[in-house]
């Protein structure tokens, strides 16, 4: 029984690991492409 239990912690840890990379990939994402959009506006502005 406690096999099982090892098992589902086991899982749990995995699964809130990779959610918590996916998080950090994500933002990190959204944080280049607004930055981006800064740029962009930027150029528009100045042009």
């Amino acid at each position: 029984m406690p096999q099982i239990t090892y098992l589902v912690l086991y899982l749990y840890s995995i699964t809130l690991y990779s959610l918590y990379i996916c998080h950090v990939y994500f933002s990190g994402v959204t944080l280049m492409v607004s930055k981006d959009n800064e740029k962009q506006k930027s150029y528009y502005i100045n042009k």
